[in-house]
């Protein structure tokens, strides 16, 4: 559809408030708020009739902001995801959105919320891949967080990343090493002793091949024995 004089007009005004906002230091903040204000107004209106061009200025914006400010930034994230629908031509978008506030909810240690955008982001259409690295960190990050309350959560992510399409014969094996370990690590917290069995040997064997200490595995494994088949075994002979 083409743009009347006055949509064109419109954008021509918003860009002009984009760039003044964006040369404002966060130190006068009141009237940086206030030009955002100005800018919200008109992409509410423009929202209708562009809604391509008005979510990739509101992730620009999401994307300028500070850490310290992070509840702006994740507004018009979510302001984004509202019309996910409507943008199955351009993935580039949601990609885009879903990294920035998977990543915004992460480093403020919002670890539920990040687990729930992250596994969205791996289900978008032609950006699965070479994401799996990202969601296999931030399901380590929740294992190891001292709060169990994240493993539930992080036995779902890290068992997307192993049931994905790179955890086959392909898998980089160090990436491959994590998820078993890890897998078999919140398994093993979660009380899933059976389960966790699987993962841990699976684990064994990628350590020894990579040479790297194994007490760890073999303390779990024998703990594992000990209450499910009562009979544990020692490092040496398992």
């Amino acid at each position: 559809m083409k743009e009347t004089k006055s949509i064109k007009a419109k954008k021509h005004n918003l860009n002009k408030h984009y760039n003044e906002w964006r040369k404002i230091s966060w130190d006068a903040k009141e009237y940086k708020l206030k030009i955002l204000n100005k800018i919200d107004e008109v992409l509410d209106f423009l929202e209708e009739t562009d809604v391509v061009y008005v979510a990739q200025l509101r992730i620009r914006i999401a994307y300028s902001i500070p850490a310290a400010e992070y509840q702006i930034a994740e507004k018009y994230f979510l302001k984004v995801v509202k019309n996910e629908e409507l943008f199955a031509n351009n993935p580039d978008i949601l990609e885009t959105t879903y990294q920035g506030l998977g990543d915004l909810y992460f480093e403020t240690i919002q670890y539920d919320k990040a687990s729930d955008v992250y596994i969205k982001l791996l289900k978008i259409n032609k950006i699965a891949v070479l994401l799996e690295e990202d969601i296999l960190q931030m399901g380590i990050a929740m294992v190891n967080h001292s709060k169990g309350i994240y493993h539930n959560k992080a036995e779902e992510l890290l068992l997307f990343v192993y049931n994905s399409c790179v955890c086959d014969e392909e898998m980089d094996h160090l990436m491959a090493t994590e998820t078993n370990y890890n897998l078999g690590l919140v398994k093993f917290k979660l009380k899933k002793y059976k389960e966790a069995k699987l993962y841990l040997e699976k684990a064994l064997v990628l350590y020894k091949q990579r040479k790297w200490d194994c007490e760890n595995i073999y303390q779990m494994l024998n703990c594992i024995s000990d209450m499910v088949d009562n009979k544990p075994k020692s490092a040496p002979n398992y």
